[in-house]
């Protein structure tokens, strides 16, 4: 009995090792494909570059419904973004922004420097503050010519816009998911923007991490929400882990042409700080264009929500938001206008 029970272990640590080998070469030899993007400056498609890596580990988290809900990995991405966040964060000698700011993110993600100030990566203090750095205006001018009536994009972004929630879960799944609860059960505001539209604007990692107005008005409400860490992938959106209750912020824009504007601020995995331009932003008034504050690492979203039927929308991002294909789109960009009521 004893020789027999070595012999059923011996052949379970083998089957074990049998089984982390085929796993690891399955790992190794799986090749995740490239993401799909429309570029609306170029009028072409074009791939969204994830390394491989992080592309793996965000199948394996996201591709089942519910899945990273269901076996808690709030507390992963919570424990990750507090690394992000310590480490991105320190203060960096020379010698080491090559290899902790240029070639993990500047070469790998083919960041072109000429866009922001200062060019010069050496000159950014800590990982995260060439994350959050400025970009020169000349490159981002506001192309709007009636301020007050015309709508820009808050951000270097993968844009979807949608007439209304039912056709926008064509991108985010899960029946569960509600404007009411996005604006932390703010009944008022649910009314307001009940039946209207909305404009999901996701940064990735290489993007510009600041984020605009989009509107010209006066800010009339604010709100600071806790929520979760989840990634704002694609994969994560459409995996019904409800990744838009995230930690956000919310701010209420008051405009001529629009009515009430609803801006939503949205963390994600390694962004655990969005930081607004005010501490507290209310009463301030806002331009089209005017930097409303920024992401601190990582990817993250913008989500606005209009009235119903007060905005005439960019064409092409409508149409390749039915696809759904997101459309990348630059801050300050025209994205739509007042409609005039019949």
């Amino acid at each position: 009995v004893g020789r027999s029970q070595k012999r059923t272990l011996l052949l379970c640590v083998l089957m074990f090792v049998l089984l982390c080998i085929i796993c690891l070469v399955i790992w190794n030899v799986w090749k995740v494909d490239e993401y799909q993007l429309w570029d609306l400056n170029n009028g072409n498609t074009t791939e969204e570059f994830i390394p491989q890596l992080t592309a793996k580990t965000l199948q394996m988290l996201y591709a089942w419904d519910n899945f990273a809900t269901n076996i808690r990995l709030q507390i992963y991405t919570m424990l990750l973004t507090s690394n992000c966040g310590s480490s991105f964060t320190n203060e960096l000698a020379d010698a080491d922004k090559h290899g902790k700011i240029f070639l993990p993110w500047i070469d790998q993600y083919k960041i072109n420097m000429d866009l922001y100030t200062p060019r010069d990566y050496t000159q950014y203090k800590s990982v995260n503050d060439w994350f959050i750095r400025r970009i020169n205006t000349t490159f981002r001018p506001v192309t709007a010519v009636v301020y007050n009536m015309e709508i820009v994009s808050p951000a270097d972004c993968r844009m979807l816009i949608y007439p209304n929630l039912d056709e926008a879960r064509i991108w985010i799944k899960g029946a569960d998911f509600t404007i009411l609860e996005l604006l932390d059960n703010n009944r008022e505001l649910n009314n307001i923007f009940k039946g209207g539209e909305i404009v999901i604007a996701r940064l990735a990692p290489q993007d510009y991490h600041r984020f605009n107005t989009p509107v010209e008005g006066n800010i009339t409400y604010y709100k600071e929400v806790p929520g979760d860490y989840w990634s704002v992938n694609p994969l994560a959106v459409n995996s019904r882990n409800y990744v838009f209750y995230n930690l956000r912020k919310i701010v209420v824009i008051d405009t001529q042409a629009f009515g009430r504007v609803g801006y939503i601020a949205i963390g994600a995995t390694c962004v655990g700080s969005v930081q607004l331009t005010w501490p507290d932003p209310v009463g301030h008034v806002v331009h089209l264009g005017m930097e409303l504050g920024y992401m601190q690492f990582g990817g993250s979203t913008v989500v606005l929500l209009f009235e119903p039927n007060v905005t005439t929308w960019h064409p092409e991002i409508l149409q390749m938001s039915a696809k759904p294909v997101e459309s990348y789109v630059h801050v300050n960009q025209g994205i739509g206008k007042f409609k005039p009521k019949p």
